[in-house]
């Protein structure tokens, strides 16, 4: 049992090496989001809007999820086209607050991964935080 883990250790670490260090030429290549676009998050089932600065560059995205929520994704660095970016955020699923920090991977200019972990006020009580992979895709 000790061994599965162990491997399966060492092949998520090869696979975040891969794409933390893949080379393309379109790494630094800017998004074509807009103030217009709508981005369908899977994990909250939310639609979200990007937030745009004045460079025109994506800086975070909020919008309503269908869990009774709405959420504030806020980056560190401005999202970028095949380029790992760290984020955190806060916002409500079911009415109750929450607050997070996670990673967001832009594929291509219609879908991107995102990783993460999140906890509630509660969790000094019952709720540990709580990991989660999703995958979002724009239209």
């Amino acid at each position: 049992m000790r061994t599965k883990g162990v491997v399966l250790g060492i092949v998520l670490l090869l696979i975040t090496s891969a794409v933390i260090f893949a080379e393309d030429g379109t790494a630094s290549k800017k998004l074509a989001w807009t103030k217009d676009t709508t981005v369908l998050d899977l994990f909250g089932i939310g639609l979200l809007k990007p937030n745009i600065n004045e460079k025109g560059q994506i800086v975070g995205l909020q919008g309503f999820n269908i869990l009774l929520g709405y959420r504030w994704k806020n980056y560190f660095e401005p999202l970028e086209l095949q380029k790992i970016t760290f984020f955190w955020d806060v916002g409500f699923v079911f009415l109750i607050p929450y607050a997070g920090v996670g990673l967001d991977y832009p594929i291509d200019q219609k879908f991107y991964l995102s990783a993460g972990f999140m906890v509630t006020p509660f969790i000094i009580f019952l709720v540990p935080p709580a990991p989660y992979v999703t995958l979002g895709i724009t239209f």
